[in-house]
């Protein structure tokens, strides 16, 4: 569980390999040239890789059959289209970017074999709203106004000049239409390079994290929150999560190697003592939890958890065999159904 937070901490804070870009600008690296400067988290999925892998099928073979949960791959990618309209299966890759913390700056730049014309039927359809248009630069911007509700933000599609499609957030996909256009500069620099150094696994994301993103995951209704999904678990524990208020960077990557899957996150922090302090805080409380689980045997996949502070840095790998992942989501699935009771003791 506390590898759990630490990853959902990289991601809240937020591709395959491909042939060099011939019109990518000066300093931007093949497939981001549609980034803008103003990205302080981007990554890339190999979705092809994962969609092919028989063990991400065995995965979603184990979640039960209960109308409403996949369970099978062929499920879930129904499931996807059918609430968007985007077929993954014609999606080989793709890269991701944000330009701030909230959704409007969230985009998505998709490759394979969609076409932007029948992409945005196919979403009319399955969201029953009709897309606006709006030229950026030469380029038709569809728009998605948000729900009767007013729950969710603008939604825009577009194409590309190298034929990839733009998803996301309004003002991520204006911005990337106009990085594509010349009309302003690509991401570059240090935030391409730590990414370009974690390769080409599955999954791969960098982000630079400020001392707003942190407050706004502690904050009262935060992820890490007292009332969040996290930290009010952590709230019945002896947890100071607050060593991740010194967060500065981030890093994560998950693949499939061999018969394993890996996953490993590198956690930048201000200060050392930041680094020490959640390093602690999740070795004592992975001990503390395998304590507390009736059969603390069905825990035994946190043996492949390895955590280590390293000055100001902290990294946490997560090793576990696709036959046993397969198992453990069975496991855990199983608890959940049971109603268990045991009680805390008194940390006061």
């Amino acid at each position: 569980m506390a590898a759990l937070a630490v990853l959902a901490l990289a991601v809240a804070c937020t591709s395959a390999a491909s042939e060099p870009d011939a019109d990518a600008p000066d300093g931007a690296a093949p497939n981001q040239h549609a980034i803008p400067a103003t990205a302080t988290m981007i990554g890339r999925v190999d979705l092809a890789a994962i969609l092919a892998d028989d063990a991400v099928a065995d995965l979603l073979g184990a979640l039960p059959s209960d109308g409403e949960t996949p369970s099978s791959l062929e499920d879930a990618l129904a499931m996807v289209q059918g609430e968007t309209g985007i077929d993954p299966a014609q999606v080989t890759d793709i890269v991701l970017f944000a330009t701030g913390s909230d959704e409007d700056g969230l985009g998505l730049i998709l490759s394979g074999t969609l076409v932007l014309d029948e992409l945005v039927a196919a979403v009319e359809g399955a969201q029953g709203k009709t897309a606006t248009v709006e030229d950026v630069f030469g380029t038709d911007v569809y728009t998605f106004a948000p729900g009767a509700s007013g729950e969710d933000d603008d939604f825009s599609l577009a194409a590309l000049s190298d034929g990839r499609v733009v998803a996301g957030g309004t003002g991520a996909v204006r911005a990337s239409v106009t990085v594509d256009a010349g009309e302003a500069q690509a991401v570059s620099g240090e935030l391409v390079d730590r990414l370009d150094a974690l390769g080409t696994p599955w999954l791969s994301l960098v982000a630079d994290v400020t001392a707003s993103d942190v407050g706004k995951l502690m904050g009262p209704d935060g992820m890490l929150g007292d009332d969040g999904p996290l930290g009010a678990f952590g709230g019945e524990l002896p947890i100071d999560l607050s060593a991740f208020a010194d967060v500065r960077t981030l890093s994560l990557a998950l693949d499939r190697a061999g018969n394993d899957f890996i996953a490993n996150a590198e956690i930048g922090f201000g200060t050392a003592d930041g680094a020490t302090r959640a390093a602690a805080m999740i070795d004592g409380f992975t001990s503390l939890f395998k304590a507390f689980v009736p059969d603390p045997t069905l825990l035994s996949f946190l043996d492949g958890l390895d955590v280590a502070a390293t000055g100001a840095d902290l990294s946490v790998d997560f090793t576990i065999a696709t036959g046993e992942a397969t198992k453990l989501v069975g496991n855990l699935l199983n608890i959940a159904s049971q109603e268990i009771e045991f009680s805390l003791p008194d940390f006061q």
